[in-house]
């Protein structure tokens, strides 16, 4: 069977919650696929506007404004981090 998108969304939103969070592991594990394509698949979903949560528990499906807000602004957070590496670095070059 080919994991899709689509399978990952509907495994997150029938079995995970606000407090129950499902870990990439385990995602991997369940529908035998790398680390790897689970975070491609996450990433994939939430560019589509599904509002698949995180946390450093594991991913979420969640409609609540206000954890998509939390998902949101540590994703922001990990973008910031990301630019200052590419900053170092572009330094060192110089």
């Amino acid at each position: 069977m080919r994991c899709t998108v689509e399978f990952v969304v509907d495994y997150l939103r029938h079995h995970s919650s606000v407090s129950c969070h499902i870990s990439g592991r385990i995602i991997a594990e369940h529908f035998g696929i790398s680390g790897s394509d689970v975070r491609k698949l996450i990433n994939k979903s939430r560019q589509n506007g599904v509002p698949i949560c995180s946390s450093r528990h594991g991913y979420y499906y969640s409609e609540d404004k206000e954890y998509i807000e939390k998902t949101v602004c540590s994703i922001r957070g990990r973008i910031s981090a990301q630019e200052n590496a590419i900053h170092g670095l572009s330094e060192w070059l110089s």
